[in-house]
């Protein structure tokens, strides 16, 4: 029996809707905002359902969860500019000291990247898309993505290096000088 194009979308909205949402929630979108974003994410996808081949739609919709992200920070930083209230940031997690720390070392080293450089390790390493699928997504050519994705990890690693000995020396100091 075949499905509906209706079933269809219900079947991939359910299987992604977590997954497109931990785009937002792990970028700094928190609360209500991320589900927001993520019903805007699967508006477009549904609208759009009938066009995008059924191979590449998960990329293609991580691309799109892409976009509704740039626009999201776009406005945001227009309410900021404009005086009007914009979300607060993440909160701390309430995981153990170093599962915090080693967060904080990869938001900071994160930091240091590029924007493309980080969209791609971000889509590869933590939305768990294939090289492939991230060339679909950030709309670049799949022989770009590789040799990028390649750099970016070596970038990244040579900038967590830097963050994690630097926030040594500061612990260092804070103990040695008796600040806690």
């Amino acid at each position: 029996m075949a499905h509906s194009p209706r079933t269809g979308f219900e079947e991939f909205y359910l299987a992604r809707r977590s997954s497109i949402r931990g785009v937002f929630v792990r970028r700094g979108v928190v609360g209500t905002d991320a589900d927001d974003l993520t019903a805007e994410v699967f508006e477009v996808v549904w609208r759009r359902w009938a066009e995008t081949p059924g191979r590449t739609r998960e990329a293609w919709t991580y691309g799109v969860a892409r976009n509704v992200l740039h626009t999201y920070r776009r406005r945001a930083l227009r309410e900021t500019m404009t005086g009007w209230p914009v979300t607060a940031p993440v909160p701390a997690a309430s995981d153990p000291v170093v599962a915090m720390e080693t967060a904080t070392e990869v938001r900071a080293a994160l930091a240091t990247l590029s924007a493309t450089d980080r969209d791609l390790l971000l889509a590869v390493v933590w939305d768990g898309l294939t090289p492939r699928d991230a060339a679909v997504a950030l709309a670049l050519p799949a022989a770009t993505v590789r040799v990028r994705l390649h750099r970016a990890r070596k970038r990244f690693a040579r900038a967590y290096t830097e963050v994690t000995a630097q926030q040594t020396i500061d612990i260092r100091e804070r103990v040695s000088t008796g600040v806690h």
